[in-house]
């Protein structure tokens, strides 16, 4: 997907060792993959809100999509869920730091 926003290429050899390199190193060390693997997707979970929230604004601002803007109703169920998932990150959070 970059390469075509950004008009380079990257060698596949490169590609597939930086996604394969850290992922043996974890083994190597000799961690749980399953618990490495549900501390990334935690750690994941931190930037959600941050595309989640503003995707939000930006879709129900007329000025900005013209017709193609959310409804009301579309915007107040996406809120309702947008909530709900970022609740349950924030406990996903606390229960892996605590």
């Amino acid at each position: 997907m970059m390469q075509g926003f950004l008009g380079r290429s990257i060698p596949l050899s490169v590609r597939r060792g930086a996604t394969l390199v850290p992922a043996l190193a974890i083994l190597s060390i000799g961690l749980d993959p399953t618990t490495v693997l549900v501390l990334s997707q935690v750690v994941l979970s931190i930037a959600l809100p941050f595309a989640l929230l503003p995707l939000l604004l930006l879709t129900r601002d007329a000025r900005l999509m013209g017709e193609l803007r959310n409804r009301r109703r579309t915007t107040a169920t996406a809120w309702v869920v947008s909530a709900l998932v970022i609740s349950l990150n924030v406990t996903a959070v606390a229960a892996a730091v605590g």
